[in-house]
């Protein structure tokens, strides 16, 4: 079970940056990307695997020479699944001049992080983990989930 999460988990970062990537990067010699979750405190755990799923991940597409011929710069920030310090992550990530973002982690952190990120030119945000129907009902271009919605798992357990 462990190796199949694992595995997801890859899958899902490998997606997550393929589509960050194409159309998303800037004129730039590198593509810069954040990463946002809770890589300290009671969640620390979620954040970490987080966090080396993507080092990973952008360590194979770096040897293979980048993306679109340009290497990719890693920001990693935490925001300990606080809204309030989600908001000021995605400021910062929004200021360093991210691409895209891989996180944040938890729905109380990736709405309201969500906005700023629409609010600083439709910045690309893909969540692994944000369940919350609301995160994606209010139409923002920018903001994508891999992962089932809240009123939509009951029912595939079930």
């Amino acid at each position: 079970m462990k190796k199949i999460k694992i595995a997801f988990l890859l899958f899902i970062i490998h997606f997550s940056l393929f589509t960050l990537f194409t159309g998303c990067a800037k004129k730039e010699d590198t593509i810069k990307i954040g990463v946002a979750g809770p890589m300290t405190g009671d969640q620390a755990k979620m954040g970490t695997d987080l966090k080396n799923g993507v080092e990973l991940a952008v360590s194979e597409w770096n040897e293979k020479g980048g993306v679109l011929g340009k290497k990719i710069e890693l920001f990693i920030e935490d925001d300990q699944h606080d809204p309030k310090l989600a908001v000021t992550v995605a400021n910062k990530l929004s200021n360093s001049g991210a691409a895209g973002v891989i996180g944040h982690w938890n729905s109380s952190a990736s709405i309201p992080a969500s906005e700023v990120y629409k609010d600083r030119g439709y910045i690309p945000m893909i969540t692994p983990a944000s369940t919350n129907p609301q995160l994606t009902e209010r139409g923002f271009e920018n903001v994508f989930r891999v992962c089932g919605r809240d009123d939509q798992q009951g029912k595939i357990a079930a």
